[in-house]
């Protein structure tokens, strides 16, 4: 018997700075660990002199999530890229200048942070000003729905990505608390941590 397995696929963009348009020099991109994974994917590249790069080994089914990082730049989590039917996504990422003593992440999502608890999914943080936050999300609040599925069932990094997206795209989230059930909808946005 013989066993194939998927060989995975390519993610191509540039990175440049938000500001100027500059091509970004050796930004490091690499899948974000949390979200992704890839038995096949080149740990980490580094974007050349135009700011392009070329990760290969990415997932070829289903959402993942990519982190950008420079030293003078703020990193940055890309999620939502798909390369399902193609073999390859195109993700073009601006970066953001550092500020002194300022947030040193940027990513799209409901600003919140996830951990795993002995009910299930729970929120143990809320970004201040982001769309959890401005829905009444709180600390200790148990994930029950994402859009709809069941989040019972789905492991920590799925309920993350499906979380993250583009920027105003919407998520319906069913939290439980002291008992009850909330359903709220939310539109993802940038959050800065």
């Amino acid at each position: 018997m013989r066993i194939v397995l998927p060989q995975g696929a390519t993610l191509k963009g540039r990175v440049v700075d938000a500001a100027s348009r500059a091509p970004v020099v050796e930004a490091q991109v690499e899948l974000d660990s949390v979200t992704s994974s890839g038995a096949n994917a080149i740990s980490l590249v580094l974007t050349d002199a135009n700011g392009e790069y070329a990760l290969e080994g990415v997932p070829a089914r289903g959402p993942f999530s990519v982190r950008v990082r420079h030293e003078d730049y703020m990193a940055k989590i890309v999620s939502g890229l798909d390369a399902r039917g193609t073999g390859s996504a195109r993700a073009d990422i601006e970066l953001r200048m550092l500020d002194d003593g300022g947030s040193r992440e940027e990513l799209t999502g409901i600003g919140a942070m996830l951990s795993v608890s002995s009910s299930g999914v729970t929120i143990a943080g809320i970004i201040e000003g982001g769309p959890a936050a401005s829905a009444g999300l709180q600390q200790g609040d148990v994930i029950v729905r994402i859009d709809g599925e069941n989040a019972k069932e789905l492991p920590l990094a799925d309920c993350i990505q499906r979380l993250r997206g583009p920027v105003g795209t919407r998520v319906s989230v069913g939290v439980e608390r002291d008992g009850q059930v909330i359903d709220v909808t939310m539109r993802r946005d940038i959050v800065v941590r």
